[in-house]
């Protein structure tokens, strides 16, 4: 039984946490927050034996054997790093990092510390995005020639909110962005080479909306659209010479379907769990087979995404205040 600790008790914390009900081979074990109210609270909620005020408490715990990194992006960097350096292994919520710089030295480190750290793509583990894979691999949409994807949501405009804030490294790409790159980078399995991008930005300085349009090997294309003040539909499409796959909320890959020439499909996944649990499983079944690195999110993989959220980033002009 792996015991597991959280770093951060906000809403990705309490969804993870609530998944490891689903978990059979781990268990929470202790939560740190900068808050010890805030620590005791999530610890009374899902009945946590240890709850830490500062991360450096929870880090220094020697039971404790994988940690859930689910602070603000910004931070991200700092506590994997101090995760790893105690020997923990890290399961850090995407994105991994700020930059590709960052996220290049947090696997040195997990390298270095003989550890593992696993980009929390929490996506491609579900069943529905194996069932999208499997269709494309069985041959039935054709040659691939297309992904369109969006992600957007409304939300308040709190400049010192994690959304606006450029200290906490805010704005679209990083939050919900990253979705609609991952798919394309996932499923063309390459970097894109040519990306353009445009984006409209906040009086904070961070990307309220943005654009993207990649260019792949065998001219293949994507389309990513992303935003924190406008309600998108939040579906993606991934076409192909004989037909598409639809895939509403990509991300949860709660339901697919599948038009084809040949037939049409219908896929749902009728899991209870928000679907964190699934990547949770793969940290524990890489700790017991004493792996350092997962060969479905290798770290290469990892860096390539980043590199791809940087070019993107160096195109709209956003920099966060602390690189």
């Amino acid at each position: 039984m792996i015991k597991w600790g959280i770093v951060g008790t906000g809403n990705i914390a309490h969804k993870l946490a609530s998944d490891m009900q689903y978990v059979s081979d781990g268990s929470l074990y202790a939560v740190a927050s900068r808050s010890q109210h805030k620590a005791d609270s999530f610890a009374r909620e899902f009945g946590i034996p240890k709850a830490y005020e500062g991360y450096e408490n929870l880090a220094a715990d020697p039971d404790v054997q994988a940690v859930y990194i689910a602070t603000p992006h910004s931070d991200h960097y700092a506590s994997t790093l101090m995760m790893l350096r105690n020997k923990k292994a890290v399961l850090c919520e995407k994105p991994l990092a700020v930059n590709v710089s960052q996220a290049k030295e947090m696997i040195r480190v997990a390298r270095e510390n003989n550890v593992l750290l696993l980009d929390a793509l929490w996506s491609v583990f579900l069943p529905g995005m194996l069932k999208v894979q499997e269709w494309i691999s069985a041959g039935l949409i054709g040659e691939l020639k297309l992904i369109t994807s969006e992600c957007g949501f409304t939300s308040d405009v709190i400049t010192e909110g994690r959304l606006y804030n450029p200290h906490l490294a805010g704005g679209a790409l990083l939050d919900i962005g990253i979705y609609t790159i991952l798919l394309p980078y996932w499923i063309f399995n390459s970097k894109p080479e040519r990306l353009e991008s445009l984006a409209k930005m906040t009086d904070t300085q961070v990307d309220e909306q943005s654009g993207i349009l990649m260019s792949f090997p065998g001219g293949r294309i994507a389309q990513s659209i992303s935003g924190i003040n406008v309600p998108l539909k939040n579906s993606s499409t991934i076409y192909g010479t004989k037909g598409y796959i639809d895939i509403p909320e990509y991300w949860k890959a709660e339901k697919v379907w599948l038009k084809s020439e040949d037939k049409e499909e219908y896929f749902e996944d009728s899991r209870s769990s928000w679907g964190y649990d699934f990547e949770v499983r793969e940290v524990n079944r890489l700790i017991q087979e004493g792996k350092t690195e997962s060969s479905v999110v290798s770290y290469q993989k990892s860096i390539e995404l980043m590199e791809i959220l940087d070019e993107t980033r160096d195109k709209i002009g956003l920099k966060y205040p602390f690189e």
